[in-house]
């Protein structure tokens, strides 16, 4: 059987008779002509109309979601800077160590005058209590604005998302954010009572008691629901104590400030700053004026607006991922499927080689037959995209994004559109292009390669059936025919299963990060203490020494620098060796005047180990960098773990004056009952035992954990939806040799059985070599992605859903294969045969 067609055919002779004489006119025709001649054939080809409506719906979806993520990208990256920009948030902090006298507020108005400062406002944090419902206590730190809130928004203005800012008149009026708003289940116009504390209290408030609020308790009046940037970066799990509304905002006026506010319990009075220099210098004209403030990168009350924009970092570089990962898996899944489809088969680009036909034109026939569905499925992209691109807005992102969000991004929507018609036309040009005209579609029964050959043998040499043998001769390339077809299916569906457990894998990895503390450097059992003044941290260190449920602890405290003219948050502990954190390269200080820094930090700031680097705070500390590891945010809510540093305590009281050690950490003893022991620690000390929580990178990718999930999602539909192609278009590419078969004795459970291994085998072959791609992509994405974050780098397997995933499209392969096995068997012999 050569597998040669006849120009007698019917297909044949609508072609053969408009390209007559093709060869002898070529020379005289123009371009317009050989357009038209080209458009002609393409007509006249046999159209799959089923086929081209599922790949303009297939090429609709994935084009949309890849624009709508690229859309959520660009938002991701330009609505924190927007919202900032709204809020007119503070680059720094100015604060005092004076009483909250005249000389205070004289110090702060001169700090005001300072040439690099261009707008400032004084507030003091003033610790404030309230009463949930059922009794509980929960405590905050409030901002209590000195300066009145002017329609100029001079700084860190709150963006009204519903109500009026407070009369600043008024002693009575609050404005909140949402989030304590739900805390306290009211809403605006609601009243909640406040209780106040002296200053006499604030220490013994810190080491998490609770006591009588001796300044009263008062009822406010909401007036305003606010949002600030606190909430861009509000943390997933808040600790306990004085900051259990950790993620609460609520502002008070300067009626407030002047009538009850200098009597009260507050921890820092100072000025934000708007500037128009670099914080450092700043900080050396209020040195040189003499002044007895300290100056640092944001605020006690909001977030360094840097870490703010640096955390949608990871949201805009996910949905990145996400956009180009499904535009390769619908180049990858639905390139081969659109370019069986518009394929001119074997038989017809025979007959139309024989009348001249160059590969260039065969090219234009096929591109010809491609352009209403890509361009049907470009225009259809736009309306998907324009659908789920309001969606994209997840996290920090979402929450920035206070303004309504642009529905109709015309430029990008059509830039997307414009992107998906070239690839589609691309994919066709090249893949025509790419391989030699063909002689046959068909080998004869048994032209196989010699690989096929071997698991031909395997098969026979078991003992199977001769039509289990068959169906994987038919599941095999042919070596005449290249096995286009065959290797096509396999590839497409092996791409499918990669792209699916690659998915699997970073989101399995994921979720080990944020259920895994150790990986983020928490390798003690329990934080404690939440002290300011030295009489605390004796009492802390004396009950802890004496608890027989503590083998060790250390204490700690953070503050906000400048290195390198960038903001820089430091730990100090005091017991480097007790907190055990993770080492990445080099090692932990060991001495004095030593630092180990983030590896994303020594990539911003350029240096490298052995480096000397410049912190400023209220003095300035050369300190010889000696290792990599995480940031601070792995002992601080208030830090971030991907950037930072960590000293010993020494260091860090000599870069920041009066720091004492405002936390402990705690590590029990072996084979301790824990639960008592956490029940006596607790004793100890009331409401401020802190169990891990999240840094704000990992609350960012608790917000981002569904990502991976949707990209498997439509890895998985598009992946399945190609295994049903794939398999269905080999076994209509078998027609001939399931002809020659019926011919030679095969009834129809044979050719059944014979379907049905050929899809089986089909979708074992993609999946031998989908799964280990898949598992290999996916670790190493997420070891990226780790060590972007600063964690530790420990990806796992997830072999189980890899599995899994094998089985199913080996399940859906033979559900294919048996549906499809009902067609083959009404294949006509003698018709399918006659041409030969």
């Amino acid at each position: 059987m050569t597998g040669t067609q006849h120009a007698d055919t019917p297909a044949v002779s609508a072609m053969v008779e408009p390209t007559a004489g093709v060869a002898d006119r070529a020379a005289g025709e123009g371009i317009g002509d050989r357009l038209r001649r080209t458009a002609y054939v393409a007509r006249t080809l046999p159209a799959r109309r089923l086929g081209a409506m599922m790949l303009v719906l297939a090429i609709a979806a994935s084009g949309g979601t890849a624009i709508a993520a690229a859309i959520g990208a660009r938002r991701a990256q330009h609505s924190v800077a927007g919202f900032l920009r709204l809020t007119a948030a503070e680059d720094a902090q100015a604060y005092t160590n004076l009483p909250a006298s005249t000389d205070a507020a004289a110090a702060l108005r001169k700090v005001a005058r300072l040439p690099g400062v261009t707008r400032s406002r004084r507030i003091s944090l003033v610790v404030v209590g309230f009463r949930l419902q059922g009794g509980q206590r929960a405590g905050m730190v409030a901002e209590n604005t000195i300066d009145p809130l002017s329609t100029r928004r001079p700084v860190s203005t709150p963006y009204l998302l519903s109500g009026r800012l407070p009369d600043p008149r008024r002693v009575d009026e609050v404005a909140i954010n949402r989030s304590l708003a739900n805390l306290l289940h009211v809403d605006l116009g609601g009243s909640i009572p406040v209780s106040l504390y002296t200053a006499a209290q604030l220490d013994d408030i810190g080491g998490g008691h609770d006591p009588k609020p001796l300044g009263g308790i008062v009822r406010m009046h909401v007036v305003a629901i606010v949002r600030v940037p606190h909430d861009l970066e509000k943390p997933g799990t808040a600790p306990t104590g004085i900051n259990t509304a950790a993620d609460g905002y609520l502002s008070l006026t300067p009626a407030f400030w002047r009538t009850r506010g200098k009597s009260l319990a507050s921890y820092v009075t100072g000025s934000l700053l708007r500037l128009s220099v670099p914080v450092g210098v700043v900080r050396q004209e209020a040195k040189q004026a003499g002044l007895p403030v300290g100056i640092e990168s944001g605020s006690n009350s909001l977030r360094d607006p840097a870490s703010v924009r640096r955390s949608t970092h990871i949201e805009s570089g996910a949905l990145w991922i996400l956009a180009g990962l499904v535009a390769l898996v619908g180049i990858a899944l639905l390139g081969p499927a659109l370019r069986r489809q518009v394929a001119v088969r074997s038989a017809d680009e025979q007959a139309l080689v024989a009348v001249g036909a160059t590969r260039r034109g065969l090219a234009g026939v096929e591109v010809l037959r491609a352009l209403p569905i890509v361009a049907l499925g470009a225009f259809g992209a736009v309306f998907v995209g324009a659908f789920l691109a309001p969606h994209t807005a997840f996290g920090t992102s979402g929450l920035a994004e206070v303004t309504r969000p642009v529905q109709w991004p015309v430029a990008v929507l059509g830039a997307g559109a414009l992107a998906v018609f070239t690839a589609g036309l691309g994919v066709v040009l090249l893949g025509r292009l790419s391989r030699r005209s063909r002689v046959s579609e068909s080998g004869a029964v048994g032209d196989v390669t010699r690989g096929a050959g071997r698991v031909l043998n395997a098969f026979a040499g078991a003992g199977a059936p001769c039509s289990v043998v068959v169906g994987a001769l038919l599941a095999l390339p042919a070596q005449r025919r290249n096995g286009t077809t065959i290797r096509s299916a396999v590839a497409t569906v092996a791409v499918g299963v990669a792209l699916l457990v690659a998915a699997l894998t970073f989101s399995a990895n994921m979720t080990h990060l944020v259920a895994s503390p150790t990986l983020r450097g928490w390798n003690w059992d329990y934080e404690v203490g939440n002290y300011s003044a030295k009489a605390g941290v004796r009492a802390a260190q004396h009950a802890l020494r004496t608890d027989p449920d503590v083998a060790a602890f250390t204490g700690f405290n953070t503050g906000n620098f400048e290195a390198g003219g960038r903001p820089l948050g430091v730990a100090g502990i005091k017991d480097i060796g007790m907190a055990r954190l993770p080492v990445f390269s080099g090692r932990l200080p060991a001495r004095a005047g030593e630092i180990a820094v983030t590896r994303p930090t020594l990539t911003q700031l350029g240096v490298k180990i052995g480096d000397h680097l410049t912190v400023v705070g209220t003095s300035r500390r050369s300190l010889r960098i000696v290792g990599t590891t995480v940031g601070p945010g792995a002992l601080s809510q208030d830090q971030e773990l991907s950037h930072g540093g960590l000293v010993g305590f020494a260091d860090l009281r000599r870069l920041q004056l009066n720091l004492v050690e405002s936390q402990f950490l705690v590590r029990f003893r072996p084979g301790v009952d824990r639960q008592a022991a956490l029940h006596r620690l607790e004793h100890r000390f009331p409401n401020t035992v802190v169990a891990p929580f999240d840094s704000p990178e990992i609350t960012t990718l608790r917000r981002a954990e569904p990502l991976p999930l949707v990209l498997a999602g439509i890895v998985t539909v598009l992946a399945f939806g190609t295994l049903v192609y794939g398999v269905a278009s080999a076994l209509r590419h078998r027609r001939r040799e399931v002809a020659l078969l019926k011919a030679l004795g095969f009834d129809r459970r044979q050719l059944r059985v014979a379907s049905l291994v050929q899809a089986g085998l089909l979708a074992v072959l993609a999946v031998i070599v989908g799964i280990p791609i898949g598992l290999l992509l996916g670790r190493w994405t997420w070891t990226l992605a780790a060590r972007t974050v600063g964690v530790v780098v420990a990806p796992v397997l997830p072999l189980l859903a890899a599995a899994t995933v094998g089985v199913v499209a080996l399940a859906v392969a033979l559900v294919v294969g048996a549906v499809s096995s009902r067609a083959v068997t009404r294949v006509p012999a003698a018709s399918t045969l006659r041409p030969e």
